[in-house]
């Protein structure tokens, strides 16, 4: 059964989720997330005739972060980033599994990779099924667009025998496929429609007829050009606020992470502090000491002070 256009951007998404909370989890986070934000860009921009290749490779960048907690190619390939995704697919499927990952494997030598090693072997499963599910389905699909395509000849040449014994139905007939002919086109989705006029020329006795169909064409065009207009701010609208809340997630991840290193500055700042003033203390003790001449409760009052300031800068370390 065909994947449709809306689920398969449905899990597109899902992946995207999917992989953001992992990436946030990696040692290598540093590294990897501008790659991932490039071709996320990159994945953004594909087609709608390429949803399937675009969600292949991602499933692909997911499965590598799952083994390696890195990626390789064609990820880290300068050459992909300019490739139609259904060219690039096609390249991966056809390129050693070694040649893909040796450039990935060496930039995680020195990466540990021992955290979360049940979890990911787990993941790194349920990613290789789901890709052996898709490849099945792809083929199965192949296997049904040949049938499709044999049942198209079978209907055509009946269709054509009908049309033949029909006889006064066959203009119209004729008219219909040709209608449907010019709206599929791309040529005729860019010119205004005239599928009504061409489906009813037939039954047009006269101009006054032909210009009530041409009323029909013109409704007919608004009212198509108004959805493809509505359903491309839907998806504009959907990607804009996943890499919105993508964006969310990577500045408050960089915000924790500054702010744990400027606690860190600032407790050392502050040992740094006490220690120096424990050695002014000292030397403050000493010299009154040494040079003090006054009475003896004096000194000693004055000794217990520095005493108790020590033991103060001492709490701080």
């Amino acid at each position: 059964m065909a994947i449709s256009a809306e689920r398969l951007d449905e899990l597109f998404v899902e992946e995207v989720i999917e992989v953001g909370k992992m990436i946030v989890k990696l040692q290598a986070k540093d590294h990897i997330i501008p790659i991932c934000n490039r071709w996320l860009n990159i994945f953004h921009r594909a087609s709608s005739e390429e949803r399937f290749e675009r969600n292949w490779l991602m499933l692909e960048l997911h499965a590598q972060l799952n083994r390696k907690s890195n990626i390789g190619y064609p990820f880290t390939d300068p050459s992909s980033y300019q490739m139609k995704l259904s060219a690039l697919k096609e390249r991966c499927e056809h390129r050693p599994k070694f040649h893909c990952e040796s450039v990935a494997i060496k930039k995680v030598s020195a990466i540990s990779i021992s955290q979360g090693n049940v979890d990911i072997e787990a993941r790194n499963q349920q990613m290789l099924q789901q890709n052996a599910a898709l490849s099945s389905e792809l083929k199965e699909l192949l296997l049904m667009e040949e049938k499709l395509q044999q049942s198209r000849k079978s209907l055509k040449k009946k269709h054509k025998e009908t049309l033949a014994e029909e006889g006064d139905m066959q203009l119209l007939a004729a008219s219909a496929t040709t209608a449907l002919k010019l709206l599929s086109t791309k040529a005729g989705a860019k010119a205004k429609s005239q599928f009504f006029k061409t489906l009813f020329s037939p039954l047009c006795p006269d101009e006054k007829a032909v210009e009530q169909v041409e009323q029909l064409d013109t409704l007919f065009d608004a009212l198509l050009r108004g959805r493809i207009v509505d359903y491309k701010h839907q998806q504009r609208s959907l990607v804009v606020q996943q890499v919105g809340t993508e964006y969310d997630k990577l500045l408050a991840s960089a915000r924790e992470h500054y702010g744990n290193v400027m606690e860190r500055q600032l407790a050392a700042q502050e040992k740094e502090l006490a220690l120096t003033s424990l050695r002014y203390l000292e030397v403050l003790r000493q010299h009154f000491v040494m040079n003090y001449t006054g009475n003896d409760s004096t000194k000693e009052a004055v000794l217990q002070f520095l005493q108790q300031s020590c033991q103060q800068m001492s709490e701080v370390l």
